[in-house]
């Protein structure tokens, strides 16, 4: 978590939370795009953050992220 932590601290449009039951060790998702990866050191794990974050492809590009269940970690 510490290393993936690091990520999403401070930005908008990302968190970050444990969620059971996932396919991967690491799975980052956005807009209908998934990402599942074992290595939470991966740097494909930036760039995918990077692409998507509030990218075009976001229905509601600039809007924030409200209405989630549980509690995120950062």
């Amino acid at each position: 978590m510490n290393s993936l932590s690091g990520l999403v601290k401070g930005k908008h449009h990302a968190l970050l939370s444990p969620y059971p039951g996932l396919p991967a060790t690491v799975v980052a998702t956005a807009w209908g795009r998934r990402l599942e990866l074992d290595d939470p050191a991966d740097p494909r794990i930036a760039r995918f953050l990077d692409v998507c974050r509030a990218g075009p492809q976001s229905v509601e590009k600039g809007a924030p992220c409200a209405g989630g269940v549980g509690k995120p970690l950062l």
